[in-house]
């Protein structure tokens, strides 16, 4: 946890705290994992994978922002990621979807979201739809990664996060207002993983 703005004491612990955190990978093995659960394994239905994030100025051609693929091949797992000419994309063994170049700015805070809904597959962008894609896919992949692709820690994210949920419903299925970054989510009925950071 990388913190920066207001510093202040905790009185119940005597530590500092700051009143904006964030969570810093510099691309060199940083990832979270979370634990395998069944919760990742979404089958054919609704899920939707979001996050503030703020990509660094020198990234590496894919990085991985989720990750419950098994391997290259692999299609019972996904990634959702970002490359280094600013696309976003949801990888299953093909780009489904990718969206254009130049959606993600370096240096930048972002809030992404990767939802399928009914089956189709949607990227959001600031609460703006980038890509979208109907490809049949049945996840059933249990373990995963946040800041890098599940199997290949090289694909790793460079940048900073701020704030993650994982759900098993399509959130967002149009163009929305993001939650403010700093708010943090909340949890719900619908909530599978949900990461303060601060």
């Amino acid at each position: 946890d990388v913190n920066e703005g207001t510093w202040f004491q905790d009185t119940s612990t005597g530590l500092a705290i700051s009143t904006d955190s964030r969570m810093d990978f510099d691309g060199t093995g940083d990832y979270l994992t979370p634990s395998s659960s069944s919760d990742w394994a979404f089958g054919t239905a609704d899920f939707t994978v979001e996050t503030w994030i703020n990509q660094g100025s020198s990234p590496e051609t894919y990085e991985g922002i989720f990750g419950t693929r098994g391997g290259v091949s692999d299609t019972a797992g996904f990634v959702f990621g970002i490359k280094s000419d600013g696309a976003i994309y949801c990888y299953s063994n093909a780009m489904i979807p990718t969206s254009a170049t130049g959606v993600i700015s370096a240096n930048t805070w972002h809030h992404v979201a990767l939802v399928r809904d009914s089956g189709d597959f949607e990227i959001f962008v600031d609460g703006v739809s980038v890509a979208t894609d109907s490809t049949a896919r049945t996840f059933t992949t249990t373990a995963s990664r946040i800041g890098a692709t599940a199997y290949d820690a090289s694909e790793t994210f460079i940048g900073y996060m701020d704030e993650f949920r994982v759900s098993n419903s399509a959130r967002y299925t149009a163009t929305f207002t993001p939650q403010t970054r700093g708010n943090p989510f909340v949890a719900d009925a619908n909530t599978k993983l949900l990461i303060h950071s601060d």
